[in-house]
């Protein structure tokens, strides 16, 4: 049985190679995700997060260098189809995905696609609907529904595909701060309880906090690669690849400053309120 686990090795991507368009979107990238990880991966636009993300998948295909799904290289066409069924792809308008005018017919499209059975159809849908707590929009238009709600339908039609490999580009940029969060509870609870392989691509380094590893590419190339913990502390380094650290943190350095011992691992809301709570105590 092969390594389960997405394999990049000395990948690099140029479009428009050889005229005067010529852009190198990734250069001699390798890395390894581990099945069950939970990796954010961030940057500046244009430092090629988008086109890291659909390699995974084989929608964009490497020029140089390989891209493997467990153990299968993307460039060889025989792998595709099976390396789409391990790999779920989410990207940043949820819209673009939905293509019924009812959840549940949304959610069953690809499995009918697939030529499962009635009954197999049925139950992987209602799963689905019952993971993400969706059961009373199962008769709704997703059309009509919040952003959030949205993002949990086209999440709902990706894991009724039972996917190893969850890919999620800027999935958070049209949402609001409540819509986020949820989505993000959502995220944690797939990694949590069904280990799922979670590769979460965002600019916003709130989205990316509570990852366990996350990546900052800068002009193409891994730039960081550490927990989020160890990458915050030094605002510098972030800086210098065209980003902020969350705002949380922010908040964190300033109380560092002024002599508040806080240990580094601290980085998140719910680490930060205890710590005030027993500062208060």
């Amino acid at each position: 049985m092969e390594h389960e686990s997405i394999s990049f090795v000395n990948v690099s991507k140029i479009f428009n190679a050889n005229s005067s368009m010529e852009k190198m979107a990734l250069s001699n990238v390798t890395l390894t995700i581990e099945r069950g990880d939970f990796v954010g991966i961030s940057g500046m636009n244009g430092s090629g997060k988008s086109t890291l993300a659909r390699m995974i998948n084989g929608l964009i295909l490497p020029s140089s260098g390989e891209v493997k799904i467990n153990g299968m290289n993307t460039s060889n066409r025989k792998n595709i189809k099976k390396i789409r069924s391990l790999v779920g792809m989410l990207f940043q308008n949820p819209d673009n995905q939905i293509v019924n005018p009812v959840v549940e017919e949304d959610i069953a499209f690809g499995l009918i696609n697939l030529g499962l059975s009635y009954h197999e159809v049925k139950e992987r849908t209602d799963w689905a609907l019952s993971v993400l707590g969706l059961e009373e929009l199962r008769y709704q238009s997703p059309h009509l529904l919040s952003g959030g709600q949205k993002q949990k339908v086209a999440i709902a039609s990706v894991l009724a595909m039972k996917p190893d490999y969850l890919i999620l580009d800027e999935p958070t940029s049209m949402l609001d701060n409540i819509s986020r969060s949820e989505l993000m509870d959502t995220l944690k609870f797939l990694n949590r309880e069904f280990r799922m392989t979670i590769v979460l691509i965002s600019h916003f380094m709130e989205d990316v906090i509570e990852a366990n590893r996350l990546i900052i590419l800068n002009k193409g190339e891994i730039y960081l690669d550490d927990v989020p913990c160890k990458l915050f502390v030094y605002p510098e380094k972030l800086k210098e690849a065209g980003i902020s650290p969350p705002k949380i943190v922010c908040l964190l350095n300033r109380l560092r400053e002024r002599g508040h011992e806080i240990d580094n691992n601290i980085i998140t809301l719910n680490q930060i309120e205890g710590f005030i709570c027993k500062l208060l105590k």
